[in-house]
């Protein structure tokens, strides 16, 4: 019985021991001077061009063109069910060379805004965005 009071002892010393060796550590801590702050820099956002209001397109054979008003569009993609295609605007204008006489659905990324049903054809298309994407009217 004394042999287990003597050992329980011993390994009641040595966590005594472990303790205090980690509170000299922690204290040792505390003296050192803190870390500076790091900086906060807010996370790089792809720009877009400013939206113009009034855009001046002129029709040409065998195109569509698509002028985009109200929002700032990086792409705008005609949905159809035989034919999908993509063009990227410029100066708010998206042009496709390629399109089919059957119903499509006209989408403006990287807003929610759809248009369509709407079978495209040759010349301009002017398409006006509001509400950030939540109404499209084209005519």
């Amino acid at each position: 019985m004394l042999f287990f009071f003597m050992a329980c002892m011993s390994k009641t010393n040595q966590r005594l021991e472990h303790i205090e060796a980690r509170l000299d550590q922690l204290e040792q801590q505390l003296e050192q001077p803190a870390d500076p702050t790091p900086t906060y820099s807010p996370p790089k956002t792809q720009t877009r061009p400013p939206v113009q209001q009034d855009i001046q397109v002129d029709p040409s054979p065998g195109q569509l063109k698509i002028a985009v008003t109200g929002a700032s569009v990086m792409v705008v993609e005609l949905k159809c069910p035989s034919l999908r295609l993509q063009a990227k605007p410029d100066k708010q204008v998206a042009v496709f060379s390629e399109f089919t006489d059957e119903q499509c659905h006209l989408y403006f990324k990287p807003t929610p805004a759809k248009f369509g049903p709407y079978v495209p054809r040759e010349g301009v298309l002017r398409c006006n965005i509001s509400g950030g994407g939540a109404a499209v009217n084209c005519k």
